[in-house]
């Protein structure tokens, strides 16, 4: 199904549910449409109307007080207040998803949370909260043994510290990669590109291991290469 027909299914169920009795498994149904309305149409740049949909999502979910909905929609939401250049309330929304977390159990959605919310605030050019909440969620993947998300979060996991080495003026010498550590962030030595550029290559290295072609390919393509 291309988006075109995904719009129009979604706008029919939308309006459908709108036809009928309020309660809350129509309104639970409403409230996750408009989330996939939404997603819909920030991928065709429509980031504004996207804004605003999830907001109407975020009502119903306040409503029906689910939690976890609410910080999957305000990710969503600081994606797109980001596109349309609201980086100053899409920092504050972040912060705001970080302190509900905090207090929700381990779990692999509190786990996807954390991915999202580290890769929103890479993006939004917060990179050592990233880092932090990328470290939770897979200290959380560790603990509840979920092997399958881990090379996903390594790769993000790589592609902030390649960020971090990005923003210092130095010249990175990639030498070697050891993989004799078991994390790929054993390196306490911050504010060295080179340290940053070999966690990365880690992390990256890390992720190939993990039985994931998709993810494979991206950690290899983004691997750092040996200066000189």
């Amino acid at each position: 199904m291309n988006l075109t027909a995904a719009q129009k299914a979604i706008a029919s169920s939308i309006k459908l549910l709108q036809t009928q009795s309020k309660n809350t498994t129509q309104q639970r149904i409403l409230a996750n449409s408009l989330d996939i309305k939404g997603s819909i149409e920030r991928s065709q740049g429509k980031s504004q109307i996207a804004l605003k949909t999830w907001q109407q999502a975020e009502n119903i979910y306040q409503e029906l007080e689910n939690n976890r909905a609410i910080i999957k929609n305000n990710i969503n939401q600081a994606q797109a207040l980001q596109d349309l250049g609201y980086y100053r309330r899409a920092s504050q929304n972040l912060q705001s998803i970080k302190t509900k977390l905090i207090n929700e159990p381990d779990s692999p959605p509190k786990m996807a949370a954390l991915l999202s919310l580290g890769n929103t605030l890479r993006a939004t050019g917060n990179l050592e909260k990233s880092l932090l909440v990328l470290q939770q969620a897979f200290t959380i993947a560790e603990e509840l043994n979920l092997n399958e998300p881990k090379n996903t979060i390594l790769l993000s996991l790589g592609n902030t510290l390649r960020v971090l080495g990005n923003t210092l003026d130095e010249s990175p010498n990639i030498q070697e990669i050891n993989l004799s550590t078991p994390s790929c962030l054993a390196a306490n030595n911050l504010n060295n590109a080179t340290i940053y550029y070999l966690q990365a290559a880690n992390c990256y290295q890390q992720s190939v291991l993990f039985p994931n072609l998709s993810t494979q390919t991206k950690a290899q393509l983004n691997l750092p290469r040996p200066s000189g």
